[in-house]
């Protein structure tokens, strides 16, 4: 979005509070769009929480066809006639007849308006294998591919509870979530000895330091270690039916 990185003018004691601000432009493409933010000091070293900056381009508003005014119908007076003089010619009286009772009108039942359930933070993430892909570390700076990606995955349940394959190693636990963080509590897993290479005992430790997340053109992104990397999934399908 075109942010530049903004200095700090003069020094920032502890406990003090300083206001600064980036110009960020909308780009011209309808779409989400996430930007990730985070302060470094003198050594390039980074510290404090990742701001999280969303944005969403909406395409062009249609423009509704007019519709047509309808056509004003003329309406006549009628001429009143010649009065014609009726004369009642008594016939034989017969018995009085008697009135039917008819039975009362059917009122309609009031429907109740139905209710429409809010989704929960996060509910477009859930129940989806997620396989990792890419691992993008700020320090030092450097972007990595995972070349057996179907070996690292990970399932976010609707329940609020997830499961993760590590290579060799199989973890589960608990999660919690909101619009735009989430958090891990990896419960007891599985320690297997995996081949030379594996990365099992670094992916369990990155998805302990979970603290954000952002879905950019149906790919998840997790931020890890309060602005220490960045780690991307890709949509793997449904995840396995145990």
């Amino acid at each position: 979005m075109g942010g530049q990185p903004t200095r700090i003018v003069g020094e920032v004691q502890t406990g003090q509070t300083y206001d600064m601000w980036v110009n960020l432009t909308a780009p011209n493409d309808p779409g989400e769009y996430v930007a990730y933010w985070q302060m470094h000091n003198d050594a390039n070293a980074a510290f404090g929480e990742t701001f999280v900056v969303a944005a969403e381009v909406p395409g062009p508003t249609p423009v509704p066809s007019e519709t047509p005014n309808p056509t004003e119908v003329p309406t006549g007076t009628a001429e009143p006639t010649n009065p014609v003089e009726l004369t009642a010619t008594p016939t034989q009286e017969g018995p009085t007849p008697t009135a039917t009772e008819v039975p009362p009108e059917a009122t309609a039942t009031e429907v109740p308006p139905e209710t429409t359930a809010t989704p929960a933070p996060g509910a477009e993430i859930m129940d989806i294998l997620w396989e990792w892909v890419s691992l993008q570390e700020a320090d030092p700076p450097g972007q990595s591919l995972v070349a057996d990606s179907d070996n690292y995955n990970l399932v976010l349940l609707a329940n609020l509870t997830f499961t993760a394959k590590a290579d060799c190693n199989n973890l589960a636990g608990e999660y919690t979530i909101t619009e735009t963080e989430i958090e891990l509590e990896p419960g007891p897993f599985t320690q297997i000895a995996c081949p030379e290479g594996s990365l099992s005992s670094q992916y369990i430790q990155l998805l302990d330091q979970v603290d954000a997340w952002a879905l950019i053109s149906e790919q998840l992104f997790f931020g890890y270690g309060e602005g220490a990397g960045v780690m991307g999934y890709e949509n793997g399908g449904d995840p396995p039916v145990e």
